[in-house]
């Protein structure tokens, strides 16, 4: 008939007794001081899992489940000063194929921009 140990891999010391731990992982036994905690990426810091798995089964943290963080805006432009581009609307220069425009047009006519159509009337479904 054979042995097997009921202990596992844990380590029994009758004169300096320590904790048995069962590997979240694998189920084997080990002491509880060599189970190590298992760590993933929350966000930008490490989160504990609260997993208890021996060294064999212990993870490294994926770095992919990291949060990636955006560089901050530029800071604003005090005063700016655009181009007009209604004044270069039309390019003078032949180099760009537009003929030389002695005379400017005057604007299109102004329309109010809807943005909501008015109802048409009650729905009736058939």
């Amino acid at each position: 008939m054979g042995y097997a140990s009921r202990s596992g891999h844990a380590i029994t010391n009758p004169t300096a007794p320590r904790a048995f731990g069962v590997c979240d992982r694998c189920g084997r036994w080990w002491n509880l001081y060599r189970l190590l905690y298992q760590y993933e990426w929350s966000g930008t810091k490490l989160q504990n899992t609260r997993k208890r798995v021996c060294l064999e089964c212990k993870d490294i943290a994926n770095p992919q489940m990291k949060a990636r963080l955006a560089p901050p805006d530029p800071v604003p432009v005090y005063d700016p000063r655009p181009e007009n581009f209604i004044a270069s609307r039309f390019d003078p220069s032949p180099v760009s194929g537009n003929p030389i425009v002695t005379q400017e047009r005057p604007p299109p006519p102004f329309r109010p921009l809807v943005t909501e159509q008015e109802p048409r009337g009650p729905i009736t479904i058939e």
